[in-house]
């Protein structure tokens, strides 16, 4: 195979695994970087004090 071909099917590969992911992510209402950062550093279960 040539390069472009296995460039070509790597990023088909991660596009296919960030789709699923991504509108996961817009069904829960995360529209910006920011929430995904919270999300990612609030403790798992816990709700975040004000």
């Amino acid at each position: 195979m040539s390069a472009e071909t296995v460039i070509a099917v790597v990023a088909a590969g991660i596009a296919a695994l960030l789709t699923p992911v991504y509108i996961l992510l817009l069904t829960k209402g995360v529209r910006s970087l920011g929430d995904i950062r919270d999300m990612l550093t609030r403790p798992p279960g816990g709700h975040r004090e004000r």
